[in-house]
């Protein structure tokens, strides 16, 4: 019968609920619209496949040009870190032999326990940075690299996750969605302009890397190696 071929067809919408202003004006907008437009977005971010292998690649060659450089730091604030448990030690050496008043001890102690702490800080966020650049740059490149084909074929949760990941502050005006992306796909976006231009006119990941345009990708490749 005609009622058995009926076919159902379901929409989404999303509307100010005008919570906060009830005489707001912006009209609805189709889910459809707005994922268009967040697929627009990750287009913009997005690298292609040799790239990403190529990016990584450098930022590997990077990390063993600069890892003589940091162990140099980490060894320096090491150092500085045993000199002032030395002090300390010998502060209190001091006391218990009379050399210093309890006032004395006290405003030298408060002094060096400042230093201690601050130099144990430094050690740690050196020794962290050194321990997660390369993890950090691996995410982001992978987001770019794969962001807009897992927001096309993944479900509902998965999208959210994924603009949620973009950037900040995601917001509808006059139906147009507005995020601001996070700084490091933020630079990669700008890049990526360059790179898409160049693509076309090369066969390999290492002329597209070599050209002058590629050089753009620097900025981002140390945002994403600094955290």
């Amino acid at each position: 019968t005609e009622m058995n071929n009926v076919k159902i067809y379901s929409y989404e919408y999303y509307f100010c609920t005008k919570k906060k202003r009830p005489t707001c004006s912006q009209r609805v907008v189709t889910g459809q619209k707005i994922e268009k437009q967040i697929i627009d977005i990750l287009n913009r971010v997005s690298i292609p496949l040799e790239f990403h292998r190529w990016a990584l690649d450098w930022l590997k060659q990077g990390n063993k040009e600069e890892s003589a450089d940091r162990s140099i730091i980490l060894n320096s604030q090491q150092k500085a870190y045993d000199q002032c448990l030395k002090q300390i030690d010998s502060l209190i050496d001091m006391r218990a032999n009379g050399e210093l008043t309890a006032e004395e001890f006290a405003d030298k102690k408060m002094e060096l326990s400042k230093e201690r702490i601050r130099l144990f800080e430094l050690l740690n966020d050196t020794d962290g940075r050194v321990s997660n650049w390369l993890e950090n740059a691996e995410s982001w490149f992978g987001f770019a690299r794969d962001a807009k084909e897992a927001f096309e074929k993944g479900d509902i949760y998965k999208k959210k996750a994924i603009l949620s990941a973009l950037g900040s502050k995601p917001t509808l005006k006059d139906k147009k969605l507005c995020v601001y992306l996070q700084k490091p796909l933020s630079l990669m976006a700008e890049a990526s302009k360059g790179v898409s231009a160049e693509k076309a006119g090369f066969e390999t990941a290492e002329s597209l890397a070599s050209t002058s345009k590629n050089r753009a990708f620097d900025p981002a490749l140390a945002s994403v190696l600094r955290g």
